[in-house]
């Protein structure tokens, strides 16, 4: 019986005895990749090894939402990696399915800290879940890294307190005293568009909005908000379709010139059938020649305007004649259902010579998008995306849309 013993004793110190560990692999070659175990404890280790974190989050912010989900019940490490992209871009067009969302981001804490940009997509004539108002201002409470929201009839009270700081705000609803509270603790919002809008008591204090630089809003708004302010640019939605509303634009158009240093950039849009000729639009924006003398851009949105015409561009290169720095024009058609009657692509090439004779600065012409596309011709008019590699050559002297080709480097000439 003593023999056998022995031989367990010799095979189990056989056992003992050192081997050499196999080299660890490493999922790309080079120093800096990271190597994984030869025993991993499990899938999750395996994953933390082969890749770092920010880059699997990185690579599941590209991934659908409903991806995003089916990710999230893989594992826990897969959760929280799927859990910052799917957070990250809040976006409603359901009451419904926006309060059960504000319920999980009641219950989660965690999960409104990835939040980044909020959106509510819905209009005053759907109707709210009776405790939508008090969600909502118990999930603010949790999103305190916000920095792009729009919202629609929510009242300021209901956003007053939030511990988020924006830079680009959308909103819809009454101007009220609450509401404007709201606005001057938002000291960083740089961005500001309150296009429907009903005015109330609530007047911004001159020194609210430090940082604001763009602002699109209706006429009042731009007149009793925004005077005084050094902001870039300034878009108006108006509809002209009576003394009143005209006098209120132009009163809008004279406020931006009291501003330190007086705004660059101004887009219109005319949300109206009156104006039935180029003289019509003009004479509107006749102040706006005087207000600001030293505008850059200029554009022009327009609802069923008229036919782009000879007599349209020469109305309007007489009017860009009185700016002083004038580099861009643009035209649009603000309407997706109708199309503006536009020139053919020899005549086009006549008017845009006509309107840089008239003012020399002028650098830039942009169309509505049906346009027919410019053919290019050495020292005319053309549009840069037709031409292969004309901004890696001119990056300089690259401004969007139509572009004046004299003194630019092409292949074609």
């Amino acid at each position: 019986m003593a023999r056998p013993k022995a031989r367990k004793r010799k095979a189990a110190s056989a056992v003992l005895i050192p081997t050499p560990t196999p080299r660890s692999h490493s999922l790309v070659s080079g120093d800096i990749a990271s190597p994984i175990p030869n025993h991993p404890a499990g899938y999750e280790a395996v994953l933390k090894a082969r890749l770092p974190l920010e880059l699997i989050s990185e690579i599941a912010s590209f991934t659908s939402g409903s991806a995003l989900v089916t990710l999230c019940c893989a594992s826990k490490t897969c959760a929280e990696i799927s859990v910052t992209a799917l957070y990250k871009f809040l976006f409603f067009r359901s009451p419904t399915v926006a309060a059960k969302c504000l319920e999980t981001l009641c219950k989660r804490p965690d999960y409104g800290s990835h939040v980044k940009y909020f959106t509510l997509d819905f209009t005053a004539c759907q109707e709210l879940p009776s405790d939508f108002l008090t969600l909502f201002k118990r999930a603010v409470a949790n999103l305190p890294n916000i920095t792009h929201m729009s919202i629609a009839h929510i009242p300021g009270n209901i956003l007053r307190g939030a511990p988020f700081r924006l830079g680009e705000l959308g909103y819809s609803g009454i101007w009220d005293h609450d509401f404007t509270a709201f606005l001057e603790e938002q000291t960083s919002i740089h961005s500001l568009c309150v296009l429907d809008v009903t005015p109330s008591d609530g007047v911004l204090a001159s020194t609210a909005l430090p940082l604001l630089k763009g602002i699109r809003a209706v006429p009042w708004v731009v007149r009793t908000h925004v005077t005084g302010r050094s902001v870039v640019f300034v878009s108006i939605v108006c509809i002209l379709d009576s003394n009143e509303s005209r006098e209120q634009f132009e009163a809008a158009l004279r406020s931006l010139a009291d501003a330190e240093t007086p705004a660059e950039c101004l887009s219109v849009t005319f949300r109206t059938r009156t104006f039935a000729t180029a003289a019509d639009i003009t004479g509107a924006l006749a102040v706006a020649r005087k207000s600001l003398p030293g505008l850059v851009t200029l554009g022009v949105n327009m609802v069923h305007g008229p036919p782009m015409d000879q007599s349209f561009f020469s109305t309007f290169a007489d009017y860009i004649a009185g700016f002083e720095r004038l580099r861009g024009l643009f035209f649009n058609e603000a309407s997706a259902h109708t199309s503006m009657v536009l020139p053919s692509p020899v005549q086009t090439l006549r008017y845009l010579h006509l309107l840089e004779r008239r003012c020399r600065t002028l650098r830039t012409v942009g169309l509505t998008p049906q346009h027919t596309q410019v053919l290019f011709q050495p020292r005319r008019w053309v549009n840069a995306a037709d031409i292969p590699g004309l901004y890696e050559r001119n990056p300089d002297a690259f401004e969007e849309a139509l572009l004046r080709t004299r003194h630019l480097r092409s292949e074609h000439g």
